[in-house]
């Protein structure tokens, strides 16, 4: 018993003696500093590529990628899993910062085939330290946990703070880049997957169409490498580059992005026909069931359900005040299910010729909403006010047969 108190004590001692010496370390002059930016992947969430930092010292024999990208998927169980899904949703799933070395970043990238390309930053020995010193506070358990945000707060912006922090006004960013929203930058690279990207589009809700200034714009690894590009430093009164050398670890090859023809826009107008002969069979009278109107809305109030969530039961900035509840009415869905009733309210009627009257307005104010609604939309709200306006004449029929 007293051999395990000693070892337990002794193992205590060693620990503590290791942090302190960890945060004690000052680098040597031969240290240098990366910005390392790792190109988009063809997985969803690789979408946007990825930012690290990578610190080096031959002497000190350190060779440290920091890492703030890093998340766990949960156990590897239905609850597990469905448990990540919701910390996910809910916008409370915890990032960490994580440090490795080289060897497993380039092994990865190569595995996935991305690109990594490492930028020499020009700092100081007292800067490097500095940054050396933030880093591994950082990483201490009760600091590396931080709650994720696609625009505000992520591994690029924490990389971006953390530079401008070291280095205080001396560091300037560049400026020389697009005038893009927020939406509109995530579109170029979620294009090459448009189901992920129509349904960020129907969550990210109007702080989405902020246009993003340029120190806004480096939430993107590639933003952030390219105005670290031409960033300058003020070392002993003079402005110089901020980056001193760009290096490519790894060059992917060249993959050519399949083109899938059944896209949104696609599945949209699909469907919007099939919307126009079912109305034209029923019109006809051949069908008289209420039971596909009911299901098709009854999934329309579910998507509302969802997109109302993501603003008021979320940590999410970029999902409030959503325009899309518009069309995608929450309450839709239980009242859709009253059009299966055989006795319908008359008040039933009312709802879908308001809601009828809505789409038309935003049909016709599309450009003039505040938030930016994709085209591709117009043939689903097209399908939904075509329906609407016939379950208004189908509804009239009915109250006055059971009269």
């Amino acid at each position: 018993m007293q051999k395990m108190i000693l070892r337990s004590f002794l193992l205590g001692m060693l620990l503590c003696i290791k942090a302190s010496y960890v945060h004690a370390v000052t680098l040597s002059p031969k240290a240098t500093v990366y910005l390392l930016t790792i190109a988009p992947g063809s997985d969803l969430y690789s979408t946007f590529g990825h930012t690290a930092l990578w610190i080096q010292d031959p002497e000190l024999r350190i060779d440290n990628v920091y890492n703030y990208g890093t998340f766990s998927f949960g156990e590897p169980t239905l609850v597990g899993q469905l448990s990540f899904g919701v910390k996910f949703a809910r916008g409370k799933l915890p990032y960490m910062l994580s440090i490795h070395g080289m060897e497993p970043l380039v092994y990865s990238s190569q595995r996935d085939n991305r690109s990594v390309i490492a930028q020499r930053l020009n700092l100081s020995d007292d800067q490097k330290n500095k940054l050396f010193d933030l880093l591994q506070e950082n990483y201490k358990p009760e600091n590396r946990f931080y709650r994720y945000d696609f625009f505000y707060d992520n591994c690029t912006t924490r990389v971006r703070d953390m530079l401008q922090k070291v280095c205080g006004d001396d560091l300037r960013y560049g400026t020389n880049i697009e005038t893009l929203t927020y939406r509109q930058w995530f579109d170029r690279y979620a294009g090459q997957l448009p189901y992920a990207d129509m349904g960020m589009d129907l969550g990210v809700a109007l702080p989405g169409d902020h246009v993003a200034t340029p120190y806004e714009s480096m939430f993107l690894p590639d933003n952030l490498m390219k105005l670290v590009a031409q960033a300058t430093i003020v070392r002993n009164g003079k402005i110089e580059k901020f980056e001193t050398a760009n290096m490519v670890l790894f060059q992917a090859t060249e993959v050519p992005v399949e083109q899938t023809f059944l896209t949104p826009a696609v599945l949209f107008w699909i469907l919007f026909g099939l919307g126009i002969l079912l109305t034209l069979w029923q019109w006809r009278g051949t069908g008289r069931q209420f039971w596909v109107d009911a299901i098709f809305f009854s999934i329309i109030g579910l998507l509302g359900w969802i997109l109302l969530l993501l603003w008021v039961g979320t940590d999410h900035q970029a999902t409030i005040k959503n325009w899309h509840l518009v069309w995608a009415w929450p309450l839709h869905l239980p009242i859709a299910m009253w059009l299966l009733k055989k006795n319908k309210p008359h008040w039933l009627r009312l709802y879908f010729l308001t809601y009828l009257g809505v789409l038309i307005l935003l049909l016709l104010g599309w450009k003039l909403v505040p938030q930016e609604l994709d085209y591709e939309l117009i043939p689903l709200v097209l399908l939904l006010a075509l329906r609407s306006g016939f379950l208004v004449y189908r509804l009239r029929l009915s109250l006055k047969q059971a009269s």
